[in-house]
């Protein structure tokens, strides 16, 4: 029987990809922070955690402040305070509708949805210090931004570029198509600026600018996912040696040993598995584990094993 974490691991991740790494970051620190919250909770200091987070988690609108915590530009796109339980369930519930629409729709789906998802982060904050520093409404405050709802947007508003005629089902309105629904968003957002969060408003408008300069660049050829590639090369372990299975058959007469001329290669048996189906089943296994084989992939696996 699998555990929770079997689930995630072999299930989830390699289902979901780049989705299910961006909801897992933002749930965990979400679940994290409460926890260690309710230990300040009891002990009677509960504002003084919650104000050291949003001091050093938060993006504040203070550029003084700012430049002592430029980890924040980033931070802020993946902390929820433990009382916004509907804001990050609201933010991952559309993050995996919508995701999963674009997922079908783009190749390279995991870097396209991580770099989407991050220049919305990034967009978000640019537009957010530039209206609180620049709008004489905002002079005289300092605001704290935190949330997913940048990236989110840029999720959003991409896949409506990429595909706006895609539908998804919406309980009392039935199929919608997803330009509509994007445009309500961005409207929403520009009609209630007055109403309240201003600052968080703002930031999701630069995802949504973002999310459609993103797509539309990728639909002329210009790929802004290349950050993604250099950081996974950072990051990357080197390539192991591949295990291969090697056929114990001694050579025929007519077949000698050695190595094969370049000019005259041997023909594959029928029924014997070609080396790259091998090679292929071998990464499946060091990807989710031998046990999510299919059948047929590990007898072939041990039928080659016999050769």
């Amino acid at each position: 029987m699998k555990t929770f974490t079997d689930e995630i691991k072999y299930s989830f991740l390699p289902r979901y990809g780049a989705l299910a790494e961006i909801i897992i970051l933002n749930v965990g620190l979400y679940v994290v922070l409460g926890l260690v919250g309710l230990t300040f909770f009891f002990a009677g200091s509960y504002g003084i955690f919650e104000g050291f987070v949003r001091e050093y988690l938060s993006l504040p609108s203070n550029l003084g402040l700012l430049l002592f915590r430029p980890w924040t530009i980033i931070s802020y796109g993946f902390l929820h305070f433990p009382e916004a339980v509907f804001h990050i369930a609201f933010n991952m519930l559309w993050m995996f509708w919508i995701g999963r629409i674009l997922a079908e729709y783009i190749s390279q789906r995991n870097k396209h949805i991580w770099s989407l998802y991050m220049w919305g982060v990034l967009a978000g904050a640019v537009f957010y210090l530039l209206a609180t520093n620049l709008f004489p409404i905002f002079r005289g405050t300092n605001f704290f931004l935190n949330g997913a709802s940048a990236g989110v947007t840029a999720i959003i508003v991409g896949t409506a570029t990429l595909v706006p005629d895609a539908t998804i089902f919406l309980l009392f309105f039935g199929a919608v198509r997803l330009k509509w629904l994007a445009l309500v968003f961005v409207l929403l957002d520009v009609l209630m600026l007055p109403a309240g969060n201003p600052g968080g408003r703002i930031a999701h408008l630069g995802g949504a600018f973002i999310g459609f300069l993103y797509i539309s660049q990728l639909q002329k050829g210009s790929d802004w996912g290349i950050l993604y590639d250099k950081i996974q090369a950072l990051f990357r372990p080197k390539p192991k040696p591949r295990m291969r299975v090697v056929s114990s058959r001694v050579a025929t007469p007519s077949q000698p040993t050695g190595k094969a001329s370049a000019s005259s290669p041997q023909p594959q048996q029928a029924g014997k598995p070609s080396q790259q189906e091998i090679d292929r089943i071998l990464d499946k296994i060091q990807s989710v584990g031998y046990e999510n084989l299919t059948t047929e992939e590990k007898q072939t696996l041990y039928n080659a094993g016999k050769e």
